[in-house]
């Protein structure tokens, strides 16, 4: 199994039907008679939609969102994220083990693209898991989600932190990461 971004529509269409079917059970979404769920992001060509297939069905999904949001508001003291891409819709039907392999090649090809941070937004149940990643909280929203009615929180990969572990990531990536101060 292979991590590939998509190529076109058809591999877009491809990762809705997983997001549909993860997002549904915890409960993010509500069904519809379709069967899928997508955002606008994962239809501007400047953002990156990563996945995996397994004998023709997709496995696993995640979004690279490139560009801030006005939505960012809804945190407090909301930082300029410029540089920074956030990781958005995120579904896997494999084990956490594999899903955490591939979310760390996601994370190291948007770094090697240039990216100086990397966040997600999250409900704080799922914190623990990003926390294995490298990920740090660095915020908790204002208002709660519109569906969930929980606050989700901020959290950005602590990029120094897992370059003292460094076999996740190249070396040559240390001059462009900094402390994560300017998350606070």
């Amino acid at each position: 199994m292979e991590l590939v971004k998509a190529r076109g529509r058809a591999d877009l269409m491809k990762v809705w039907p997983l997001i549909y079917d993860c997002y549904l059970k915890e409960g993010f979404i509500e069904a519809n008679p379709y069967g899928w769920w997508f955002t606008h992001h994962q239809l501007m060509t400047v953002n990156d939609v990563y996945l995996v297939e397994r004998e023709g069905e997709v496995v696993f999904t995640v979004t690279a969102v490139w560009v801030g949001h006005p939505y960012r508001q809804n945190f407090p003291r909301a930082p300029e994220y410029q540089g920074a891409v956030e990781l958005i819709l995120l579904a896997s039907k494999l084990a956490s083990i594999a899903t955490f392999r591939y979310l760390v090649k996601v994370c190291k090809d948007i770094l090697s693209s240039g990216a100086k941070t990397i966040l997600i937004e999250i409900v704080a149940e799922k914190a623990q898991f990003y926390k294995k990643l490298g990920f740090v909280h660095v915020a908790t929203a204002r208002q709660p989600h519109f569906a969930l009615l929980k606050y989700p929180i901020l959290m950005a990969l602590d990029l120094p932190a897992l370059l003292k572990r460094s076999k996740y990531l190249p070396f040559s990536l240390t001059h462009r990461i900094g402390p994560l101060d300017h998350l606070k």
